[in-house]
């Protein structure tokens, strides 16, 4: 007997279809009053002090690689080895340059170890996933000083040490693919607790 055990199984009621409908409805499939209340309310839960909806979760941390003004071959940006794809597609459409870290055992994540190998003059920012719902240890890539972008495609509602994740560092990233939490075919959001003045 062959046994096939699916990487996720979206579940859909009603209520989905209802919302769908309602969506469709009002002609406004890429932003419109859903969109704004769930960026807000994701903000509110992981302490935002705001976010905009994009098109795809890589969208998203392009937009925030982009935002921390990385740029350039020279800038550097670590990823772990095991993850969707999609960090090493979004570092590259940056311009910047992927350095692969290991993962641990214990909540598949970035070891700690492994960046601090990597880490040099040129890095400029940490992708760091909270993978399949389990938190990485923020303590101590906090303590790196590096810019983190959180990684919470498959982690919306997991808690480190009782604080939501996304909540530890300046940018977040959120995905609704059809494999996340929830899945809504599509889109993401991007949540930032910075504030960008121009300076022109």
């Amino acid at each position: 007997m062959t046994y096939s055990i699916p990487h996720t199984k979206p579940f859909f009621d009603s209520m989905e279809a209802n919302a769908l409908l309602a969506t469709i409805n009002t002609r406004l499939v890429n932003e419109g009053t859903l969109a704004n209340t769930l960026v807000s309310s994701i903000a509110e839960m992981v302490h935002g002090i705001g976010g905009v909806p994009v098109s795809t979760g890589t969208l998203g941390i392009h937009l925030a690689l982009k935002t921390l003004g990385i740029a350039t071959t020279d800038h550097e940006v670590i990823i772990p080895d095991f993850a969707c794809r999609s960090l090493y597609d979004s570092v590259r459409m940056a311009g910047a340059t992927p350095v692969f870290c290991d993962i641990n055992f214990e909540d598949y994540s970035l070891s700690i170890d492994s960046v601090c190998s990597q880490l040099r003059q040129d890095t400029r920012a940490i992708i760091l996933p909270h993978m399949y719902g389990c938190p990485a240890n923020m303590d101590s890539f906090l303590e790196l000083g590096v810019p983190i972008i959180e990684d919470c495609a498959h982690s919306l509602g997991a808690t480190y040490n009782g604080t939501p994740v996304g909540s530890f560092s300046s940018l977040s990233v959120f995905s609704f693919e059809g494999s996340k939490l929830i899945a809504a075919g599509e889109g993401g959001v991007v949540l930032a607790k910075i504030v960008l003045c121009s300076t022109s």
